[in-house]
């Protein structure tokens, strides 16, 4: 069973989701070669949806890899990045799931997968 990407996020806060992604043919991901994207957003604590929606992939999507400050895993870079809104991780101490669908022009409907831990705050 895949394994999701884990972080830990303040309650009421927004935050930025990024990876690396590769396609079905294990090249990175391009806006050309992505036919669209959805998401998910499952509160697994409380065993509710939250929300869900589509993204326009030229504004997620990047054809070439990124390496700015957010991105501190290695010195490749990033080709997918989503600004997740604060409402979606709204209680504390629960495990959020966020399910990103990827549809490429051509194969197969693959996802990418965040779980969040939100964690309290005392000003929230």
């Amino acid at each position: 069973m895949p394994t999701p990407k884990r972080a830990s996020i303040w309650e009421d806060g927004g935050c930025f989701l990024m990876g690396r992604i590769l396609g079905n043919d294990g090249a990175y991901l391009t806006q050309a070669t992505t036919s669209s994207i959805t998401y998910l957003v499952h509160d697994i604590t409380a065993g509710a949806d939250v929300t869900s929606g589509s993204l326009t992939v030229s504004s997620v999507i990047f054809d070439t890899l990124q390496n700015d400050g957010r991105w501190t895993e290695d010195t490749t870079g990033y080709n997918f990045g989503h600004a997740a809104q604060a409402s979606w991780f709204a209680t504390p101490d629960h495990t959020y799931r966020v399910e990103y669908k990827f549809s490429p022009t051509s194969g197969q409907v693959f996802w990418v997968v965040f779980e969040l831990i939100a964690s309290a705050l005392y000003t929230s």
